[in-house]
Formats: structure tokens, C-alpha cells, sequence
């Protein structure tokens, strides 16, 4: 059975005094599942991923599939020059 999901990521903001780091947990996303934008000192990251499980068993075999998106805005508590704007990901 097909089912949808929303995925809700956890952010933490911090700020140094040249720079503010931002952090999202984003368990089971690959890179090319993540879109990052930076406008008007909002960093919106939003996504989808899409999951298929299959389950055994002796007298069953069952594939689900599920997709889930989310969509997160942040307000950047500060001036930011876009052009110093750098991300990266890290898997695991």
C-alpha cells in the first residue's frame, strides 16, 4: 500500500562571529534529494524521498511504498552576502 508521510527535519542555528552555521538532520536523504535556497535572509530546504520495503515471510511477501516531503524555512538573524553562502553534506 502506497503511503505518504511528512518529513519534519531537525535544525540547529548557531552563530559565530563571522559566521552562522546551520545544521539539518536529514536521516535517509541522499544529496540529490535536498534543495537549498538563500533569499532575503531566509534559507528555505525542502525535499522528498521516496522508500520502498519489502517484507518476507514464510507465507507473505509484502512492498511498501512510501514517499514523504517536507519543506522548512528559517529566518538568518542576520545580513547575509549570498555570495559567501556554502553548503555541504555529510552522510551518516
Amino acid at each position: 500500500s502506497d503511503q505518504e508521510f511528512l518529513l519534519a527535519p531537525d535544525v540547529d542555528v548557531s552563530e559565530t562571529d563571522n559566521e552562522i552555521i546551520v545544521v539539518a538532520d536529514l536521516p535517509g536523504l541522499e544529496e540529490k534529494d535536498i534543495n537549498i535556497e538563500m533569499s532575503n535572509n531566509m534559507l528555505r530546504i525542502s525535499g522528498e524521498k521516496k522508500i520502498d520495503r519489502e517484507e518476507k515471510g514464510k507465507n507473505f511477501h509484502r512492498i511498501e511504498r512510501i514517499s514523504g516531503s517536507f519543506n522548512r524555512s528559517i529566518q538568518i538573524p542576520a545580513d547575509i552576502n549570498n555570495d559567501n553562502v556554502q553548503a555541504s553534506f555529510k552522510n551518516g
